[in-house]
């Protein structure tokens, strides 16, 4: 019997270990080391779970290879009972386990599979919800009426994969893409809001030989009366990790903009008042990226930073390509990617050579 060695990997405080043995076609998921159930709700049920971790399995297999029972009862998932991830009981509550356990719990899988088996390998994903994908409620003037109703003013997140860059619009990990992203003047006209901005924001996307999505910056406010805005904004601390010496996608943000202009940092997880002359700066997370950024096709770069995505210095810097106005310098692109030493790899958690690789990640 050959079996691959277990691979465990942390994605921020959820950790799986993987093994393949492919002998007997299977591979166990073990969640079972993680911390127990948390009063506060943070918790996964065991449906969940489950799914989550077949997730992080089926988006690193051949994708001919069908979704049922058949294919399914390949996959082994461990849980300990009492655990946050799938081992909670009644009355614990687990109100949001469809979202940023969950995710942490595909990240978890993929970026472990990633380990074994390079040649599938998907980064992870940018996570969730940010305050453009908040809660927004209040008394709207025009009908003297309250309203409440979640934004999907858009959510990007997509990872990189061996086979190609991110998704633009993937959403988060559950939904791998299935959102329908609200239409901004839709928005406006069921809502009393206005959104001033909605747009990619440039050197965020994770770089890699294949790029994880860039984070979007969406900026929103009241236009009459004032209204409430809740969010749980995941991926402030941990952004969405690359695989195979990829980078880091962008990181999550959040602040406020009183009316004299200035910017007031906002918390991760809160419930906000906006009057009308202030907004909420809103920066959701990119995905993480695949493979060394020195071997991303030059053109692709170049198409990267006439889109604004990239910017001159990053596709330097973290990409090796020397730009001569609107094309690539070959012979200053060939001489900066000869000298490993002068290109920084695509994240500060990884390090990576053209003839060893070694990874960690920074807690």
């Amino acid at each position: 019997m050959t079996r691959c060695p277990a691979h465990p990997w942390r994605a921020s405080l959820v950790k799986a270990t993987v093994t393949l043995d492919p002998e007997s076609h299977r591979i166990v998921v073990d969640l079972r080391d993680n911390i127990d159930a948390m009063q506060c709700g943070l918790n996964v049920s065991e449906a969940c779970a489950r799914t989550a971790a077949l997730i992080g399995v089926f988006n690193c297999l051949d994708p001919e290879i069908p979704k049922n029972f058949g294919s399914f009862s390949r996959v082994e998932v461990l849980i300990r009972d009492g655990s946050t991830i799938g081992g909670a009981r009644h009355p614990v509550s687990f109100s949001v386990a469809t979202t940023n356990l969950a995710d942490r719990i595909v990240a978890a899988v993929q970026l472990a599979l990633g380990q074994l088996h390079p040649e599938t390998a998907v980064a992870e994903v940018g996570s969730v919800n940010p305050p453009h994908k908040g809660v927004v409620s209040g008394l709207d003037p025009r009908s003297g009426g309250p309203f409440i109703n979640q934004l999907f003013l858009g959510s990007t997140g997509g990872p990189a994969s061996a086979q190609g860059d991110g998704w633009l619009t993937y959403s988060h990990a559950g939904n791998a893409g299935l959102c329908f992203i609200d239409s901004i003047e839709m928005a406006e006209m069921h809502h009393p809001i206005r959104v001033l901005t909605r747009a990619l924001k440039i050197d965020s996307e994770g770089a890699g030989q294949y790029c994880g999505a860039p984070s979007l910056e969406v900026e929103l406010g009241p236009t009459h009366g004032a209204i409430e805005l809740a969010y749980v904004s995941d991926g402030v601390h941990n952004p969405a990790q690359g695989v195979c010496c990829g980078g880091a996608g962008g990181g999550a943000a959040q602040s406020k903009r009183h009316a004299d202009g200035r910017l007031e940092a906002l918390p991760t997880i809160a419930r906000i008042t906006l009057n009308p002359g202030e907004t909420v700066l809103s920066t959701g997370t990119g995905g993480g990226g695949y493979g060394d950024p020195r071997r991303r096709d030059r053109a692709k770069v170049l198409a990267d930073v006439l889109d604004r995505t990239v910017s001159r210095g990053r596709a330097e810097t973290h990409y090796g390509v020397v730009l001569s106005g609107d094309d690539v310098d070959p012979a200053a692109t060939e001489h900066l990617r000869a000298c490993p030493g002068e290109v920084e790899s695509g994240s500060p958690t990884r390090t990576c050579s053209n003839t060893s690789r070694s990874f960690s990640q920074i807690e």
